[in-house]
């Protein structure tokens, strides 16, 4: 499957293509960025075609993309990939606003294509073992579970209420 990663501004983007490039299915042919330095920057990383205009990536034969932009930047790439006939994998969360997380599904049902959300912890070993013995029963019926994200905020626009979307602190 060639696949294309739409923007480098999430944390996650490298992680992605690494795993992209080390599985033997999947070929990284395709990045897009709106910032040219850190488009090229990626392409030459990870030896693939660089693109600064989104309608020209979205041209290409890539089947898939792995939406990776600021999260208020969602409902414009996921839409802009949906009609374009691409599979999606957005990083979370799906979008800053409920219209627009409703108005990105509906359109990648109308584009009849794959809209997937990327929660990666649900599928690591750890977690699927915890999944299995919590209902398997053999520890009780589980009503509470406290647990501790040891990341640290990265900063950028994370903390910019407009691009990451959430609550101000007031």
């Amino acid at each position: 499957m060639k696949v294309g990663i739409i923007s480098f501004a999430h944390l996650h983007a490298s992680a992605y293509a690494h795993y992209l490039m080390e599985h033997p299915e999947v070929e990284l042919v395709a990045i897009w960025d709106e910032d040219a330095k850190r488009a090229v920057e990626m392409a030459e990383k990870y030896y693939c075609h660089c693109y600064t205009v989104l309608e020209e990536f979205l041209a290409t034969n890539i089947e898939a993309v792995v939406v990776c932009s600021e999260n208020a930047k969602h409902k414009e790439h996921v839409i802009a990939a949906a009609k374009a006939k691409k599979h999606i994998l957005c990083e979370k969360p799906i979008a800053t606003d409920l219209l627009d997380a409703k108005a990105m599904i509906d359109a990648c049902h109308q584009e009849n294509v794959v809209l997937q959300i990327a929660y990666p912890v649900r599928f690591s070993p750890v977690m699927q073992q915890v999944k299995k013995i919590i209902e398997s029963g053999q520890i009780g019926k589980i009503v509470a579970i406290n647990g501790t994200n040891h990341g640290q905020m990265p900063g950028g626009w994370f903390i910019n209420k407009s691009l990451s979307g959430g609550r101000s602190s007031n």
